[in-house]
């Protein structure tokens, strides 16, 4: 959200990262839209709970930084039909949810980024089963997961007292909920979206446009590669291994690869944090400001 280096290695590390995405079956091409009326209302991430086979889809509901109770999470079947609005809705009594951004999933626990902390609810159930609460934080933006059960979170820097570079963070979350960054300040510039590979972790930035190693790495450049235009919100890996990258300024997705950067997918209006339907080849864009979800084969 708020959502390309000389790297002969790259295409073979990313193929390796989304080896758990491959699929032998022919995918048949889709475009769904939901309609702007199904009462999505600032969507901000979708992810594909693969157990379920349904789509989870974070709604700000309002302000990206309010604490007011007001966000939502949906779930969406793969049509496209709304099957629960309001899965898990900050307003009921007993939840806390203000204006939920990145989800990921790991076990039976789905984890959502919520202004400075990420709270934890049962996958099934949507019960809340606890916060993390990350000191400093201040626009804790997208989140991602390892197969080790460790999280990755972003910190984009926005609506703190600190300058929103200054303010910029990477951080991992252990199984154990504890806290590392990973890396802060000019070294990651106003983090968005995240994506675990073989080769590290994968972060790219909102101003500058930039896909980065989160983490430094003896004898490797953080500079992955410079997109044509920038306000990156969130990464997938293709079938294929390439990055899927959506872009608020560029209006699509881009795809990035060692063979260099195309457009996937054009069209698009305020395209958030993707997700990656690996069954059916499906990425999934919520579209922050028309309240809508495209699922498209890119």
């Amino acid at each position: 959200m708020l959502f390309v280096k000389n790297y002969a290695c790259l295409a073979v590390l990313l193929a390796l990262a989304a080896s758990s995405c491959l699929t032998t079956k022919a995918v048949k091409p889709v475009k769904i839209v939901t309609p702007a009326d199904s009462g999505l209302n600032t969507p901000e991430c979708a992810i594909h709970d693969e157990k379920a086979d349904v789509y989870i889809v974070s709604n700000i509901n309002g302000n990206p930084l309010g604490k007011d109770k007001a966000g939502f999470i949906s779930r969406v079947a793969p049509s496209g039909k709304i099957l629960e609005l309001k899965w898990i809705d900050g307003s009921a009594e007993g939840v806390t949810l203000n204006a939920p951004k990145g989800l990921a999933i790991v076990g039976d626990t789905l984890y959502a980024a919520d202004v400075n902390v990420i709270r934890k609810f049962h996958r099934v159930t949507g019960k809340a089963t606890g916060v993390i609460e990350i000191k400093d934080s201040s626009f804790l933006n997208d989140l991602a997961s390892g197969p080790d059960g460790k999280v990755y979170v972003s910190d984009t820097g926005f609506g703190g007292e600190k300058d929103p570079v200054e303010a910029s963070a990477v951080y991992e979350i252990g199984p154990d909920d504890s806290i590392k960054a990973l890396s802060r300040g000019a070294e990651v510039p106003n983090p968005n979206g995240l994506l675990v590979t073989a080769g590290g972790l994968l972060v790219c930035t909102w101003n500058s446009g930039e896909l980065l190693w989160a983490s430094a790495k003896e004898g490797r450049e953080r500079l992955v590669a410079k997109l044509p235009k920038n306000q990156l919100d969130g990464i997938v890996a293709d079938k294929d291994g390439s990055l899927l990258i959506t872009s608020w300024a560029g209006e699509c997705v881009y795809r990035h690869s060692d063979k260099g950067t195309s457009i996937a997918v054009e069209g698009l209006k305020e395209p958030a944090d993707p997700g990656w339907d690996a069954k059916r080849g499906r990425l999934l864009i919520p579209h922050f400001k028309e309240h809508t979800l495209t699922i498209i084969t890119p």
